[in-house]
């Protein structure tokens, strides 16, 4: 069944979007991982067009989350309208968002400072004092009680 919208045409059951000519499907995947359309004054994500397309506008503060984790899979059947905090929570446990090391905004150290403190023979709070960080910081590193990801 395909569906109108901005000026576009969309296959829903297919995820894909189309433009005046129906030739072939429109749209590019921006630094996100999405797929981006523009069109003269309109441009919007695919996912979103999609699901509008189908049921409406989008309820305001709420998200459209892909099922899968894939982003450019945008078939009706893999998108599901989300607050913010389900949609995150959705990302880390599939794997799409990450907290630990340096990806953790309340990270104090990175993977070269923590390569640095488990190789110094200077004592903990020398190190603390170099790098900025408490001497508790610093004796987690070393013991492997935080940045087990670092080798």
């Amino acid at each position: 069944m395909l569906t109108s919208i901005n000026g576009y045409t969309c296959d829903p059951e297919k995820g894909l979007i189309f433009g005046k000519r129906l030739k072939r499907p429109v749209g590019r995947v921006n630094g996100r991982g999405y797929v981006e359309l523009t069109n003269g004054g309109f441009a919007g994500l695919a996912h979103r067009l999609i699901w509008e397309s189908v049921s409406g506008p989008i309820p305001r503060g709420m998200q459209i989350n892909h099922i899968n984790g894939c982003k450019t899979d945008n078939r009706i059947s893999n998108l599901e309208v989300v607050t913010p905090s389900e949609n995150l929570s959705h990302a880390y446990r599939t794997g799409l968002a990450t907290a630990k090391g340096e990806s953790n905004g309340r990270a104090q150290l990175t993977g070269e400072s923590v390569r640095f403190i488990r190789s110094s023979s200077e004592s903990t709070p020398r190190i603390a004092e170099l790098l900025g960080v408490s001497r508790r910081t610093v004796s987690d590193v070393r013991s492997g009680n935080t940045w087990r990801n670092i080798a």
